[in-house]
């Protein structure tokens, strides 16, 4: 079993979009896009264009899974880390958000618990750590770190994640990122 050893992402300057690329030969590009929705609070969603018409060529494979859940986990570290103070809004629009979204708050709550306090948005009021079934909306803050460290942004961002153990490369473009 081939193991990703580094994290390859394009990102705004400001980090609101990512992107990058999985399945089959790079077929699927996902982009991960954080919205104001309010002030404070900012919706994480999940975008996937497929880059070629046969979807057999483009499905994901378990290795694919894995990337995309460590993936949308450091681009939520890394946009929390620039910006301490907003709460991000997990919220299924889709499949792929429903699946991603619960497999994070969930099967992944021990491992944000230290970074992230998780609270479950019920009806506008917030309940912390409630999960039930019928709602599917998160609320991740970030904790202050312990040491005070900051990831400096330049160009191009080098850095290694804290909850993954893996490097993680990030390609800053000025120029609104557009879909091939």
């Amino acid at each position: 079993m081939i193991t990703q050893t580094c994290t390859h992402l394009q990102a705004r300057p400001d980090l609101s979009l990512f992107r990058f690329t999985t399945g089959f030969a790079g077929s699927v590009i996902i982009e991960l896009r954080f919205t104001a929705l309010r002030p404070g609070v900012f919706d994480f969603s999940i975008e996937e264009h497929r880059t070629i018409t046969n979807t057999a060529l483009a499905l994901f494979n378990d290795e694919d899974v894995d990337e995309l859940l460590l993936t949308v986990v450091q681009a939520i570290e890394l946009y929390t880390g620039k910006h301490p103070e907003r709460i991000i809004r997990l919220r299924a629009n889709n499949r792929l958000e429903s699946a991603v979204f619960q497999v994070i708050t969930r099967a992944l709550f021990d491992m944000l618990r230290p970074m992230f306090t998780i609270e479950e948005e019920v009806k506008g009021r917030f309940i912390p750590f409630r999960r039930s079934g019928s709602n599917n909306c998160f609320l991740l803050k970030r904790k202050p770190a312990p040491d005070g460290r900051t990831h400096p942004i330049q160009l191009t961002l080098n850095t290694h994640s804290w909850i993954s153990g893996k490097l993680v490369q990030v390609r800053l473009c000025e120029e609104p990122l557009a879909v091939s």
